[in-house]
Parts: structure tokens; C-alpha cells; sequence
């Protein structure tokens, strides 16, 4: 059987605990350096053990161990009884302590007696209490259950009740699996419980209540606090004062050492990866950079050394944050960080994650991430902004794994929790709020744990993702669009009329049928680069929202499909306040004829779709002239836009010069240059490939933009497009 791991020790400063004295058996050995590890004598010991089992046991009186610690039903253990298997005993060596606190010989004889009726600890009990007794819980093949056998060979028999009881767990192949601490005290159990609240391994709701001994090493500071309030208190609680003497013995034997090894290595600002755990107590705020590089600091929660598959051992932290998910704000669990393995040791702030408080610029840091957990709060409701830099998204691999990706997002973005979580309800991203709470009553402690992103949708991307706070903008809409429109005057009036009209009026119509004929239609029809994108970007610009941009092709070709993703669309830019823009809609909005069953059946499904959206939906055709008849009395307004005109290819031209100089970009082109342009055979989205080239070239040669330099881009692309297929 392998013993448990050695605990180290801590510094006891102002306690006072005096042990009896008890006479040691000559095999036993005291081991100061950790109380569970038994050292080569008492291996020695363990031997003969086995041997006079028997014997010690005819002599002893059959008395279960749960009786020697307190009669707690809960334990349900037993001392192992005469014909054990010898192999139970060969772990078994240690020491049991037993002390008697200053304070009991001089209670008064009535202060306190209904607070010791209700801890079950009488005066005579008081009086016979023992501080410590380690023992070991391990599986009995005979009663084929696990029971208690203590770490202590003493001559004295163990009786009595006890503060705590150190057990070390064996599984039923005898392996070491962990030491817990058993907490009998109540009031002792209820003072560590608001000191480590929400660690991770807490396990003081059980009974008996267990502790693991690292969380009660992190408590010491604040137990000799209150066990030096306890003492002077009016009515001091004499059995809570020796709990904590007895909380604090056990911190004191089982890591003095390594807690002076600990306090020497962070002096110099440093820490092995075997004593990482000293520095991350309960709720540390803890300090990273995360998938966006942005900085961010999270609460922990608890810890643990992990061997990974490859062979690597890290060492995982588990925190929380301040979150929300659409529906609630409060705490939710982050994704464990790791450390990997490192020999000797390492500046602290080297680590990937390390203590707020060990970074040197600790005071700006809270100041920003305060300034930057505010604005969040702001913005983390549904919105609209405008985005420049990198952001997240999730990606899957063909066996199922999820990764999260960095991509450029330049342009608009929608945000919006509820919608992001209803989506992407199985996302990483999505918040796991375990604690709810007020937004409008959290602590700057809690502010500064609000994560750097904000989730929604990209819109020029089409992806779903998380978005840095730091990068969100306010957007500048540019009304001065819907002016650069080559339409006639009477059109434009018409059209901006009415998308004017349609999101400031308070709907008092309605269709016959109730939620029908509230969305606004348009149609734009022509040939390609003639203007029809470019009309329904300036609509969305003129009425400030989110334009929403659909091919044909994101909906596939078949009607069921069509029908359920078509649904969902329509229903997202309404919730958006968006104008839905669906480019090349023909195969949609085709005559229906006799013989295309599946045709019909689209169409039939477009149809209806249109009838209950309360949105603004503009479609673009090539082939004004198949549509069919149906679409006729859905339609509010249409424009067919026709090829252009040199005066019109002009009014472009001299639009997207006007942009680039504003962008301080040096122009040199006449009037007769702009002339000579207009007259090539290009449309809208030609000339403004073209410009977008010429700019580039020109800033990388730093060179003046010429209309001969245009004019040789131009050509090219002419060139190109004579060739093509």
C-alpha cells in the first residue's frame, strides 16, 4: 500500500495549544515535516504489526473506532476487529495528538450551557475533548466496505470526541487517493465556510464536513484573527476557541517547513511548480491574457496537478467571472487555464496566469479593467456597432472537437447575448451563470471580472463570435449616401418616403388577418453593377440600422430546408430592427408553370414568408420580366434600373475621387481625365474595384493618383474580363 503524500507545515504565531503528553510506543517516529508520511523506522514497525495483530487485539476491547470519535453515525467506520487481513496494517503508523485547551479547566459553570446542549459538548465532554486524531479510511475485503483504522500505534487507547480527525483515503486497491480533514465543529465549520465561499472542493455541506488540508493551510490569517476576537469577547465560546487552536496545530505540524520554503521563493518574486498552490488561495484574483491578447483577471476557485494524455503534467486553475448570457448576470465558470510543468524556480510573473497582485502595474490594471467592465455593462445588452480588429469564433473539427479561431472583422457588428446563446446554445462562448446576480449593486472587485468581449454577429462576415470591448465603436452613419444615388429625383423621394415612414410610424394598419401585411417590400431590378446593392445599403444608412445581406445560395435548394432557414432569418433581422437585403432572389420569385413540383413548392413557401414579415425586405432580380404574377400585390415600391450612361458612370467617378482625396490620398486628374473615363464600358461595381486598386498602388509607390494610372488598372481588368470563360 503507498502512503499518502507528506503535508508541509506553517508558522504558528500568538497560539497556544499544550498536548498531553503520552507515552510512545519505541516503533513509533514523529514526523514534523508531514505527519502522514512514515519514515524508514516505522516501515520497520509495520512489519511486526501484522504479526501481533492478534494478539493486541485479544487484549483490547472490541471498541468500533466511530464510537472513539464522537459516536458520529454519520462516519460509519469500524476498528478492524481479530482475523483482519494483515495487509490493513502495514500503512498504519503516525502519531495521534490530544490536547486539552487553556480555557476549559476555567469555564464558568453556567455561561454557555445551551450553546454546548446544541454542539452536543457537555462540561465533562469539554473537559475530555481531543484535539487531532489521524486515521486512515481504506477497504476491507472481510466486511467488504471501507472503514477507519488509525495512523497511530499508541499505547493508549483512543477514546473520546475530537476536534478534527486527519483521514487518509486508500481505494480498494490500497492506492492513495487523498487526505481530507474532518470538521466536527459546527461553528468551526461555519467560519471556513465564509472564509474559502465558493472554492471548488469545498465539501463542508457534508457530513461529516470535510476540508482539504491546502484550503484550510490558506485560512490561518483569517482564523488567528478570530481567534483572537473569540478570546476577548464578552461571551467567548470556550469550544469554538479550541477548535481553532486545533485548526491551527494541524497548519502548524503540517506545514511549517514548506511554508518557510514558500515564504522565501515569493520574496524574490518567485515559485516552483511544486508549491504553485501557495499563491492561488480561494477567490485570488487572478491576472491572464486571453484568446484576444486582451487582458482580463478572474476569481479562483480551485486548482489541481493533471497528467495529460501525452504525458505532460499542467497545472490546472478553475475560476469564475462576471458574466451574462442574455437571460442572467452573475457568476459563471471559466475554461480551466494551465501552467505547464517547469523545473526549479520561475519569476512569478512569468507564468501564463499569475496573482493581480504580483503584477507590477497592479493599480493601472484595475483602473483600466474598472473603466472597461463599466462600459461593458453598458453595451452587453442588444446592440449595434461598428468593429475593427480581431475577434473569436468557434470552429468544429471533422471528428467533432470544437477550437476557438481568431478572425479580421472590419465593419458592423450586432450585439446580442440572448440571440448569440439561443444559436449557439452548445458554444463554449456561452456563459454558464451558476449565481445570479444585480447588475446595478457589483463591487469593483467584481467589475474588474467582466470578460473583454461582448458576443453577437458580424455582419460582413456572417459569423457568430466574440467581439473585444476595447474595439466596439460607436457607429458614424453616412445619410450623405442616399444624395450620391444615381436615381431620379421623383424615385428617390418615393423610396425614402416610404422606409422613412415605415420606421417611425406606429402601425396603426394592419391586415386583415392579424400580424399580415406590416413589412415593407421592394423590389430593384437591372443588370450588374448597376446601382441595386449600393440602393439598399443607402436605405439601411438613411433609417440608422444594420443592413442584413442574403444570397439565394445561403438557402438552398430545397423546399423544407428553404422553408426552416428562410423562417429564421426573417425572424432574426425583426428582432434586429434590420433591412434584409436578398440579393438574386429569381429562383424564388420565377412564374410557376404545370410541371416543377419542387419550383412551385419554393416559390409557394417565398410567398407566404413575405406575407407575415413586419420588416423592410428589399430583392434584387436580373429578370424582372419572369417574376410571377403573385409577387405583384407584395411589392411596395420597385425600380429597374438600366445600363449606364457616361453622365452616370461620371457622377461615380467623381464620388469615389472625392472619397479617396478626403482620405488625404494626393489627386492629379483633369476634367478631360474624368471625361475619358466615363467613357469606358464599366458598371458600379467595376469602377469601384478599380478605384479601391489604384488607391492601394498609389500609397504603396507614394505616388500621386493619376487618371493615366486608373486608366492602365482599368484596362487590365477589361483585359482580364475579355478572357474569361
Amino acid at each position: 500500500m503507498t502512503n499518502g503524500p507528506g503535508l508541509s507545515d506553517f508558522t504558528m504565531d500568538n497560539v497556544s495549544v499544550t498536548p498531553d503528553e503520552e507515552p510512545k510506543n519505541e516503533n513509533e517516529v514523529e514526523s514534523k515535516t508531514g505527519a502522514l508520511r512514515p519514515t524508514e523506522n516505522s516501515r520497520e514497525a509495520e512489519e511486526g504489526m501484522a504479526e501481533d495483530t492478534e494478539d493486541q487485539l485479544k487484549k483490547e476491547p472490541k471498541e468500533t473506532l466511530e464510537n472513539e470519535l464522537g459516536n458520529d453515525s454519520s462516519t460509519k467506520s469500524k476498528v478492524v476487529c481479530e482475523g483482519e487481513s494483515k495487509e490493513l496494517f502495514k500503512h498504519v503508523v503516525s502519531e495521534t495528538s490530544k490536547v486539552v485547551p487553556e480555557e476549559t479547566s476555567n469555564k464558568g459553570s453556567g455561561d454557555n450551557s445551551d450553546e454546548d446542549h446544541e454542539r452536543g459538548d457537555s462540561k465533562d465532554e469539554q473537559k475530555t475533548k481531543k484535539a487531532i486524531v489521524r486515521v486512515d479510511q481504506i477497504f476491507s475485503r472481510k466486511e467488504w466496505k471501507y472503514i477507519y483504522v488509525r495512523t497511530s500505534r499508541s499505547s493508549k487507547k483512543i477514546s473520546g470526541k475530537y476536534a478534527l480527525v486527519v483521514r487518509q483515503v486508500f481505494n480498494s486497491r490500497e492506492e492513495y487517493e487523498e487526505t481530507v480533514v474532518e470538521i466536527r465543529g459546527e461553528a468551526l465549520r461555519d467560519i471556513l465556510a465564509t472564509m474559502i465561499e465558493g472554492a471548488e472542493s469545498l465539501r463542508l455541506n457534508e457530513k461529516p464536513a470535510l476540508i482539504e488540508p491546502r484550503l484550510l493551510y490558506h485560512c490561518a490569517p483569517k482564523l488567528r484573527h478570530w481567534l483572537e476576537d473569540e478570546k476577548t469577547a464578552n461571551m467567548k465560546d470556550d469550544s469554538l476557541i479550541f477548535d481553532i487552536k486545533a485548526a491551527l496545530q494541524l497548519i502548524e505540524e503540517d506545514f511549517s517547513m514548506e511554508e518557510a520554503s514558500i515564504k522565501s521563493l515569493v520574496t524574490k518574486g518567485e515559485i516552483t511548480f511544486e508549491t504553485l498552490w501557495a499563491i492561488y488561495p480561494p477567490n485570488e484574483l487572478a491576472y491572464t491574457l486571453d484568446a484576444l491578447s486582451e487582458p482580463c483577471v478572474f476569481r479562483v476557485v480551485g486548482h489541481r496537478i493533471q497528467k495529460k494524455l501525452d504525458g505532460s503534467v499542467v497545472f490546472q486553475i478553475s475560476g469564475r467571472n462576471i458574466d451574462s448570457n442574455g437571460k442572467s448576470f452573475g457568476w459563471a465558470k471559466i475554461k480551466f487555464l494551465e501552467i505547464p510543468s517547469f523545473p526549479g524556480a520561475k519569476p512569478i510573473r512569468d507564468l501564463i496566469v499569475f496573482p493581480l497582485r504580483f503584477h507590477d502595474d497592479s493599480g493601472p490594471i484595475r483602473t483600466e479593467l474598472l473603466c472597461r467592465g463599466r462600459r461593458r455593462l453598458l453595451l452587453h445588452k442588444q446592440g449595434f456597432y461598428d468593429y475593427k480588429g480581431h475577434a473569436l469564433q468557434e470552429k468544429e473539427l471533422p471528428n467533432g472537437d470544437v477550437y476557438l479561431e481568431k478572425f479580421n472583422s472590419h465593419g458592423r457588428v450586432i450585439v446580442d447575448h440572448a440571440v448569440f446563446a439561443q444559436i449557439n446554445a452548445n458554444s463554449s462562448l456561452v456563459p454558464k451563470i451558476d449565481h445570479a446576480l444585480f447588475e446595478g449593486q457589483l463591487t469593483d472587485d467584481q467589475l474588474i471580472t467582466l470578460p473583454s468581449m461582448l458576443y453577437g454577429f458580424s455582419l460582413g462576415d456572417k459569423v457568430w463570435g466574440g467581439f473585444a470591448v476595447s474595439r466596439i465603436g460607436e457607429i458614424i452613419w453616412n445619410h450623405s449616401i442616399w444624395d450620391s444615388l444615381v436615381l431620379p429625383g421623383p424615385q428617390k423621394q418615393v423610396i425614402k418616403a416610404l422606409v422613412k415612414n415605415h420606421v417611425t410610424r406606429s402601425s396603426n394598419f394592419d391586415d386583415f388577418v392579424q400580424d399580415k401585411g406590416k413589412g415593407l417590400i421592394g423590389l430593384f431590378s437591372g443588370p450588374p453593377g448597376v446601382g441595386k446593392t449600393l440602393t439598399a445599403e443607402a436605405v439601411a444608412e438613411i433609417v440608422e440600422r444594420p443592413l442584413y445581406v442574403l444570397s439565394s445560395g445561403e438557402l438552398g435548394d430545397e423546399p423544407h430546408k428553404i422553408d426552416e432557414t428562410l423562417k429564421g432569418i426573417l425572424e432574426l433581422t425583426h428582432t434586429w430592427n434590420a433591412v434584409l437585403l436578398l440579393d438574386e432572389a429569381d429562383v424564388f420569385m420565377t412564374r410557376r408553370s404545370g410541371t416543377d413540383i419542387t419550383h412551385n413548392a419554393i416559390v409557394s413557401i417565398f410567398l407566404r414568408q413575405l406575407e407575415y414579415y413586419q420588416g423592410i425586405l428589399i430583392l434584387t432580380t436580373n429578370r424582372v420580366e419572369a417574376i410571377d404574377d403573385a409577387f405583384q400585390s407584395r411589392i411596395h415600391f420597385c425600380y429597374s434600373y438600366t445600363e449606364l450612361t457616361p453622365l452616370s458612370r461620371k457622377s461615380i467617378w467623381l464620388r469615389f475621387l472625392e472619397k479617396a482625396k478626403a482620405s488625404g490620398l494626393a489627386l492629379d486628374i483633369p476634367s478631360g481625365g474624368i471625361d475619358e473615363l466615363s467613357h469606358m464600358n464599366l458598371n458600379g461595381r467595376q469602377i469601384k474595384n478599380i478605384m479601391k486598386i489604384s488607391e492601394s498602388i498609389a500609397i504603396e509607390e507614394q505616388q500621386t493618383l493619376t487618371a493615366g494610372g486608373i486608366k492602365i488598372v482599368a484596362e487590365t481588368l477589361q483585359s482580364f474580363n475579355s478572357t474569361s470563360p
